[in-house]
C-alpha cells in the first residue's frame, strides 16, 4: 500500500481521480437512512435508487471502456470526472423523488464510468509484469478509499449539514480530480513495448474462445455483485445495529456510515497488499483463497445482528476485507490474458458484466430485507430485524466468484508449466 507515495506522478494522479470521483459513488448508501425517513422508501424502492447509479455505469461502459483502443486519456478521464460531479451536483440540487433521484444517480454513475477501467489498462501497458498486480492493487485501493470516504462522508455530513448539502460538497471530489489528471497525464512513460493496433472489427468471436478471459469475466461479475451489494448495505446494517443499542436515528446513521466507511478502508489496504501477494502466489490461487473466505463470512454476518455492538462492527470490517481484497488480482488476471489489439473492448465486457451484477443486487437485497421483515414495511417495526437472508444473497456471488477461480486455475496451471 505504501508504494503509493513512491509512484510515478502519473500513476500518482490516475490515484487522485479515482479517489475523487467515487466520491460520489455511493454517497446515497451513506445517507440511506435519512433519505428512506424523509421520502417514505421501502427498502426495495431504496435499492432500486441505489442501483440507478450502478445502471448508469454499465450504460456508458461499453463505450467508455472500448474507446481506450483510440481516444487520448487525457481527454477521457477528465470529461468522465467532471460529468460526474456535475452530475452529483444535480442530484443535491434537483432531486425532489425516486423518479428524479433514479435520472441524477444514474447520470452521475456514467460519468464514474470512465475512469476505472481505463485506468487499469493505462497501467497494464505501463508496468513491467513483476509490479503489475501490485500497482494496480494500489490504483484499485483509491477506488476502495474513494468508497469507504463517499460513505463516510455521505452519511455524517448529511446529519451536520443535510444531505443536499453535504452532496454538494462531494462534488468538488470529481471536479479536483479532473484538474489533476489533466495535468499529469502527459508525462506518463511511453508503452512497455510496441502494442499492435486496434482490430476494426469487435473481436467478439476471439474473445468468446479466450477463456482464461471469460472466467476473469465471470469472477469479477460475482465479485461486483457482492461488493457493491454490501457497499450499498453495510451502512444500513451498521445503523440498524447500533438503533437497536439504543442511538437515534441520525445518531446511528452517521455513526453507521462510519463505520461503514472505515471498514471499507480497511478493505482497500488489503486490495493493494493481496495485489502484491498474486505476484508471489499467483493470481487464480489468490482468488481462491479470497473468495472462500468471503463466502463462510457472507453466510455468517446476518446473524451477529443483535449480539454485543463490538463484534458486529468487528464481522462487518472483515467481511468488507474480504470482499474487496480480490479485486486488483481479477483485473489483472484479465490484462495478462488479453491481446492489447482488444484489450479495451474485453475491458468493457468486463465491466458490463460486473456492474449488471452489482446492479440487481442491491435490489434483491432490499427486497429479501422487505420479505424477511413484513412489520417494517407497515410501521409496526423501526428497523429491519432479519438480515440473514439479504446476505445470503450476496453469498451467491461468493460461491460462483470461488467457481471460476477454481476453473480459471485448472486452465493457467498447464500454461505455468507446472
Amino acid at each position: 500500500m505504501f508504494r503509493v507515495f513512491r509512484a510515478p506522478r502519473w500513476l500518482l494522479a490516475l490515484w487522485v481521480v479515482q479517489a475523487g470521483t467515487v466520491l460520489v459513488f455511493l454517497s446515497f448508501a451513506g445517507a440511506l437512512p435519512l433519505i428512506k425517513s424523509e421520502w417514505g422508501l421501502s427498502n426495495a424502492q431504496a435499492g432500486v435508487i441505489q442501483a440507478a447509479t450502478q445502471a448508469g455505469y454499465i450504460t456508458a461502459v461499453l463505450v467508455l471502456s472500448s474507446v481506450t483502443d483510440y481516444l487520448p486519456m487525457r481527454r477521457l478521464l477528465p470529461a468522465c470526472a467532471l460529468w460526474a460531479g456535475l452530475a452529483n451536483l444535480g442530484f443535491a440540487l434537483l432531486a425532489r423523488d425516486m423518479t428524479s433521484a433514479i435520472v441524477w444517480r444514474a447520470l452521475t454513475g456514467m460519468g464514474v464510468a470512465g475512469i476505472y477501467m481505463p485506468g487499469v489498462r493505462l497501467i497494464s501497458e505501463r508496468v513491467s509484469a513483476e509490479r503489475r498486480g501490485g500497482s494496480v492493487g494500489v490504483f484499485v485501493s483509491a477506488f476502495t478509499l474513494g468508497s469507504a470516504a463517499s460513505i463516510a462522508l455521505g452519511g455524517s455530513l448529511s446529519t451536520v449539514l443535510g444531505w443536499r448539502t453535504a452532496f454538494a460538497l462531494l462534488s468538488a471530489g470529481p471536479i479536483v480530480g479532473a484538474l489533476v489528471v489533466w495535468r499529469a497525464l502527459p508525462g506518463m512513460p511511453p508503452k512497455l513495448a510496441q502494442q499492435p493496433a486496434p482490430d476494426a472489427g469487435p473481436s467478439i468471436a476471439e474473445l468468446l474462445r479466450n477463456r482464461p478471459a471469460l472466467l476473469a469475466i465471470g469472477a469479477y461479475t460475482a465479485h461486483t455483485w457482492e461488493v457493491l451489494g454490501l457497499r450499498s448495505w453495510l451502512p444500513a446494517f451498521l445503523a440498524t445495529a447500533l438503533m437497536i443499542a439504543g442511538r437515534s436515528l441520525h445518531a446511528a446513521t452517521a455513526a453507521g456510515a462510519g463505520l461503514a466507511g472505515t471498514a471499507t478502508l480497511t478493505g482497500a489496504a488489503a486490495t493493494a497488499a493481496v495485489g502484491a501477494l498474486s505476484d508471489r502466489a499467483g493470481r487464480s490461487l489468490t482468488i481462491i483463497m479470497v473468495a472462500s473466505v468471503s463466502l463462510i463470512l457472507m453466510l455468517s454476518i446476518g446473524f451477529v445482528l443483535g449480539a454485543p455492538l463490538i463484534l458486529a462492527v468487528s464481522v462487518a470490517i472483515i467481511v468488507a476485507v474480504a470482499a474487496n481484497a480480490d479485486s486488483a488480482v481479477i483485473s489483472t488476471t484479465l490484462t495478462e490474458n488479453v491481446p492489447g489489439r482488444y484489450l479495451g473492448r474485453a475491458l468493457a465486457m468486463y465491466s458490463f458484466c460486473g456492474f449488471s451484477a452489482g446492479t440487481l443486487s442491491p435490489i434483491l437485497f432490499g427486497a429479501a430485507l422487505d420479505y424477511l421483515n413484513p412489520a417494517s414495511l407497515t410501521g409496526a417495526a423501526a428497523v429491519p430485524l432479519r438480515w440473514e437472508g439479504a446476505f445470503g444473497v450476496l453469498a451467491l456471488g461468493s460461491l460462483a466468484a470461488l467457481a471460476a477461480a477454481v476453473a480459471l486455475h485448472k486452465v493457467l496451471r498447464p500454461r505455468a508449466g507446472t
